[in-house]
């Protein structure tokens, strides 16, 4: 850690060491909210279990998080274990993965989203949403009051079932029925910060 009494305004990065690897850089004032997003291409809950679950629990210690956001789910859709029998060997591998995440900081609070709306092109031209969608939401819903975790539900913001096709309409979804704009992706953000907002007035009043 490097403290500075003055305004940093850029900063460069050299990696003097061969083969060290280098998984991000935070730069944060003394006062204030630091956002801080670790995005992996491709996540999904199976390739969380596998992580250096050490590893990532000892970064995690040093940042020491107050809240603690997960959102997992397009790349779980098609997860066999969705729509077998209740869902319970989903839920449960799901809820491992969240482990994984939190290990580093048990005290801090956490809250999971639920994943976005994706669809699938009907025989009739229509757009709907995948057949999982529901169920995945719920489960994972199911998980985070297990976990003790607050849980926004995104995809019920969007519209809930066959939403897609609607931000897909107003230019906030791209064509490959899985992905957000920059649009719609700034339209969820709001969502959430309004939520997040909403919900912090209600704990000062005692509500």
């Amino acid at each position: 850690m490097i403290e500075h009494d003055q305004p940093i305004v850029s900063s460069t990065l050299q990696i003097g060491e061969a083969g060290l690897e280098v998984y991000g850089l935070v730069l944060e004032a003394s006062r204030g909210i630091s956002w801080e997003t670790t995005a992996v291409v491709g996540i999904a809950s199976g390739s969380i279990r596998q992580f250096n679950a050490d590893h990532l629990a000892e970064q995690t210690r040093v940042r020491n998080p107050d809240l603690i956001v997960v959102m997992i789910g397009g790349n779980d859709a098609g997860s066999a274990g969705i729509l077998a029998g209740d869902g319970k060997s989903y839920r449960e591998g799901f809820m491992r993965a969240i482990k994984v995440l939190r290990r580093g900081a048990p005290q801090a609070a956490c809250l999971l989203m639920s994943p976005l709306d994706q669809a699938t092109l009907g025989d009739d031209g229509r757009i709907y949403s995948k057949k999982t969608m529901a169920r995945l939401v719920e489960l994972q819903r199911q998980a985070s009051e297990e976990l003790g975790c607050a849980f926004w539900n995104s995809w019920q913001f969007m519209g809930g079932q066959n939403s897609f096709a609607r931000w897909l309409d107003q230019g906030l979804a791209w064509t490959d029925l899985m992905h957000l704009t920059e649009k719609g992706l700034n339209r969820i953000g709001q969502g959430l910060s309004e939520a997040l907002l909403a919900s912090y007035e209600q704990q000062r009043r005692g509500q």
